[in-house]
């Protein structure tokens, strides 16, 4: 969980990677809850080589419709490289 107690940016990442396998599609889910219908929120999907490198991303960018809490899905194919 991560709560922002006022104006400014704020980021979470998960620390979990678990493997994957290139060419594979893989889907992120992100419950997201914007403090107003301005924030600019995003659920994003990223991949890393074996040397620790991002090399892919997909973001899913979410358009809230006013405050509450939302599911936001993205998915993505892992790339050559991707472990």
């Amino acid at each position: 969980t991560l709560t922002a107690a006022g104006a400014g940016d704020a980021s979470a990442v998960c620390v979990e990677r678990p493997p994957v396998v290139e060419g594979q599609e893989y889907l992120a889910l992100t419950y997201l809850g914007p403090p107003t219908t301005g924030s600019s929120v995003w659920g994003e999907l990223r991949f890393y080589d074996a040397t620790d490198t991002q090399v892919a991303a997909h973001r899913a960018t979410l358009a809230p419709p006013g405050t509450g809490i939302y599911r936001q899905v993205t998915s993505g194919v892992a790339p050559a490289g991707a472990v």
